[in-house]
């Protein structure tokens, strides 16, 4: 070896302080160009000063015609240091001639002038870590290849301390980052206690700086009392070189307790104890949740222990591994009998099926019948829920029980009560209603039909909405009444409005309730509209009772003398002296004595024989009658006779002087010119005939409507009233009914309707007029 190859050797010596491996190559490349006169070269090396094996290598030509390879692109970079490597392996090291190399090489050294190529392995601790390749051009082989490996030697060498000193470095960062973020609190004191070095964990945990915790009583001062002897005792012990693991509390800076189990392990160097190295990590919550569970556990133990129903847990095997005192209650076995025996219920299917469903993990809410030990049964409500362990496993099934054998009873007895109560209700001839906030909660069917609601369309409306607007106030008083508590029940009329519009005369009933804490109106109410019509009846019928009598008598008191002035006065006129004042009193004599037909006849009605007749034609006798009278008054008279009318079962003396009476009236009431209109026909789909007599006279003021037909109750300065009396009762006597609607100043109709004896054809209509037919 020559002075060049000692001056490398020497050279070398300084590149073991450079800081890292690209320094050392550029070192190394002049080193190889300025004392070995090599005309190019370059280093392939494997970076591994980041302690990965994961990087591929690198090329770094500082000199020559290949320090262009440095900045080459990544595609060809990675295919030549394969074939460099794979050169090597198949060659070995040392000098080639460029014919000797492969294409990709030869290619590119001739591309360069290089006339040889040599290559030696860069090998660190055994492991090829890169490549020393060398270029000459020179036709002759350069310098011994064993004097190169020498300088190779001399850079391996530098490497593998520039790689044990970055191992260190990197596992010092890695031991120091593993310290200072460790959540723990980690310590190291010296032999006399005092702390050397701490990481943040002692101060996110205590409050305290590591100056304030520097000397062994600061720290003391921090423990609670019950700890202070412990841990003076455990710190004895690892300086004497025993590891320690104990558990102490301390109060951090703001007063709090800290919970920490403690690890202390002696510093050894050379044999000698130099310090103790301490971790602390922080139970409090372990320590806290191991309480909060003991405290569970009492509780859990005091739950079941005194709990009043029947509590049962059973394993995998349906053995029972826990029964409460109430369970002996229940069923009547007591613990010892059961514990650790299979459940006795497990003969009974569903029994079976429900734990099988709880060890799948469902839970099972039910009612079912139990036989006790005894042999009485009981009805018992269920709950079995599967019990789970920490890892999500199903180990047991527990059951809860309760005997419900009263509540089913009095659940029995409240269902037949709330059944014989809705009968009741439900049917009852009278409606029944619930009012909440002026609003109807609760009506029944009946309540329903009398205003014409179906049951669903009458819960939610106001109470005000079934009343007439003329009686609203009335009840909004009475409701207010019972609200305010001024009345406890109330029973009073109104009138009812329909849902179609009519009215209807009811009976309102009501008593205050609460309902929930809020107060309510229960009461009942009856359509009495049968019940006023049956008294006007009866009202009526005893006024016609008086009137007959009074009647009766009067006509005989005075039809006696009447026979005799009529015949006095009949003498007179003979005489001729008189014969005007005669023929008046004649006339006025006549009129008393069709009163007194009249009178004899409210009075004494006779009993109708019914035979076959045709409305029709008693109606064209009775315009036949009382044609001559309307051509005097210049009344037109129309008739609408829609043929042919069924005929009917009636007295036909009796229903024309019921035409007779209606007709009179109606001329008495037209004015001259006036019109009358008679109508005859059919009842659509009914078993009646209707006659209808309309006038276009002055009308009728509603208020009187209702009089009318009373005995001696009339609109008229000669009338009696006694005409319309006798034509209700005639109709009536008939099965029929008679109804009159009029209007002020627009005419009056009456409407007489009567059953007739059988169905007839589809009838046809024509229209007569007075004397002629259209």
């Amino acid at each position: 070896m020559d002075d060049r190859y000692l001056m490398y050797w020497r050279k070398s010596h300084e590149w073991r302080f450079v800081a890292r491996g690209q320094q050392l190559f550029k070192q190394a490349a002049e080193a190889f160009r300025d004392i070995m006169g090599m005309d190019s070269g370059f280093f392939l090396y494997r970076k591994k000063l980041k302690l990965s094996d994961s990087h591929q290598p690198r090329i770094y030509s500082p000199w020559g015609v290949m320090e262009e390879l440095s900045t080459v692109s990544p595609s060809f970079a990675e295919p030549f240091n394969i074939h460099i490597m794979e050169f090597l392996r198949t060659m070995g090291e040392g000098w080639w001639s460029v014919d000797e190399l492969p294409d990709l090489l030869a290619a590119l050294s001739t591309k360069r002038g290089l006339r040889h190529l040599g290559a030696w392995y860069l090998r660190v601790n055994s492991d090829i870590q890169g490549v020393v390749v060398l270029g000459s051009r020179c036709d002759e082989v350069p310098c011994n290849g064993l004097d190169v490996g020498v300088c190779v030697q001399q850079i391996e060498m530098v490497l593998d301390a520039l790689y044990c000193r970055r191992f260190t470095e990197v596992h010092e960062q890695q031991f120091r980052s593993l310290v200072d973020n460790n959540p723990d609190i980690v310590l190291q004191t010296n032999v006399a206690g005092e702390l050397v070095y701490a990481n943040e964990a002692l101060h996110r945990l205590t409050g305290y700086s590591r100056e304030a915790l520097k000397f062994p009583s600061q720290r003391r001062a921090i423990v609670a009392k019950p700890y202070v002897q412990q841990m003076m005792k455990n710190a004895e012990q690892v300086r004497q070189g025993i590891v320690q693991s104990y558990e102490i509390m301390v109060n951090d800076k703001f007063g709090h307790a800290v919970y920490l189990g403690i690890s202390s392990v002696p510093i050894v160097v050379d044999g000698d104890i130099v310090g103790v190295f301490t971790v602390a990590k922080d139970l409090t919550k372990h320590i806290e949740a191991l309480n909060e569970l003991r405290e569970t556990k009492g509780l859990y133990e005091c739950l079941i222990s005194s709990n009043g129903d029947a509590i049962s847990i059973m394993d995998g095997n349906r053995r029972y591994l826990r029964v409460n005192a109430a369970y002996e209650q229940v069923y009547g076995w007591s613990i010892e009998e059961v514990q650790g025996q299979l459940c006795p219920f497990l003969d009974q299917p569903q029994t079976s099926e429900w734990v099988s469903a709880a060890f799948r993990g469902e839970t099972i809410r039910t009612e079912t019948r139990r036989t006790r030990k005894d042999g009485r049964q009981i009805d018992v409500s269920l709950i079995m829920s599967p019990v789970i362990d920490s890892a999500g496993n199903i180990i047991a099934v527990s059951t809860i029980s309760r005997d419900i054998t009263d509540r089913k009873r009095a659940e029995m007895a409240l269902i037949e009560a709330e059944v014989k109560y809705r009968t009741i209700v439900e049917e009852s001839l009278v409606g029944v209603y619930i009012i909440e906030d002026n609003v109807l909660t609760f009506v029944n069917r009946r309540m329903a039909e009398i205003f014409g609601y179906e049951v669903e369309e009458m819960i939610g409306m106001t109470a005000w909405d079934t009343v007439s607007p003329k009686d609203l106030s009335v009840a909004v008083d009475n409701v207010r009444k019972r609200l305010a508590g001024e009345v406890d029940s109330i029973r009073y009329q109104i009138t009812g409005l329909c849902k179609n519009g009519e009215t209807v005369d009811v009976e309102v009933h009501g008593t205050l309730a609460h309902f929930n804490g809020k107060p309510v109106i229960i009461g009942t109410l009856l359509d009495i509209t049968e019940r006023i019509e049956t008294e006007e009846i009866i009202r009526k019928a005893d006024k016609l009772a008086v009137v007959g009598q009074l009647a009766a008598g009067v006509a005989h008191e005075i039809r006696n003398p009447l026979t005799a002035l009529m015949g006095f006065v009949q003498l007179m006129a003979e005489g001729g002296n008189n014969a005007g004042y005669c023929e008046i009193m004649l006339s006025e004599l006549n009129r008393i004595n069709r009163i007194i037909d009249e009178l004899l006849l409210a009075a004494r009605p006779s009993k109708p024989v019914f035979e076959r007749h045709h409305v029709v034609d008693l109606v064209q006798d009775v315009l036949s009658l009382i044609s001559t009278q309307c051509v005097m008054k210049n009344i037109a008279v129309l008739s609408s006779i829609h043929t042919p009318v069924p005929s009917i079962r009636c007295d036909s003396n009796q229903l024309k002087q019921v035409f007779l009476n209606i007709l009179k009236n109606a001329m008495e009431a037209v004015p001259v010119g006036g019109q009358i209109e008679v109508c005859v026909g059919r009842v659509e789909a009914s078993d009646e005939v209707y006659v209808r007599i309309t006038d276009n006279g002055f009308g009728i003021d509603e208020t009187v409507l209702p009089k009318l037909g009373e005995p001696f109750y009339t609109s008229k300065e000669t009338g009696t009233g006694l005409g319309l009396m006798v034509s209700y009762r005639i109709v009536q006597s008939h099965g029929g009914r008679m109804k009159i609607s009029s209007q002020l100043g627009r005419g009056t109709t009456v409407d007489i309707r009567l059953p007739m004896e059988a169905p007839v054809p589809q009838p046809t209509s024509y229209l007569v007029r007075q004397g002629q037919s259209v």
